[in-house]
């Protein structure tokens, strides 16, 4: 909203990686082995792997357009979760001075946010 309002001369793209823990017969299972959008491919050996997998999709979806800045804020990492719980999103970004700007701003507005690895 604030890039239009702005009138900002820049193309944006918004992907949204979602996904929904279920049980069926075609559901993961230790074992698996599952490839990538980019071509990799992963063993699974934590049925709760959902979230890692389609966020690797997505952001090897928006590595393809080969943008300028990608930012992932992220509240799907198990291991985000477990530090700094439910309420802080985990970020990534291939901009150091843009995780630097997200983490002051975040503290600023009471929404503070964590940059991860």
């Amino acid at each position: 909203e604030m890039v239009m309002a702005n009138k900002l001369k820049c193309n944006l793209t918004l992907l949204i990686a979602a996904v929904e823990n279920n049980v069926a017969g075609d559901a993961f299972r230790p074992g698996d082995i599952l490839k990538a959008r980019n071509g990799k491919t992963t063993e699974i050996d934590n049925t709760d792997a959902e979230g890692r997998l389609i966020l690797a999709d997505c952001l090897a979806l928006a590595s393809e357009a080969a943008p300028d800045i990608i930012v992932d804020a992220a509240t799907l990492t198990g291991a985000q979760r477990v530090a700094h719980g439910a309420d802080i999103a985990g970020i990534f970004s291939n901009h150091p001075e843009i995780l630097s700007a997200l983490q002051r701003i975040g503290e600023e507005e009471s929404d503070p946010v964590w940059s991860l690895p």
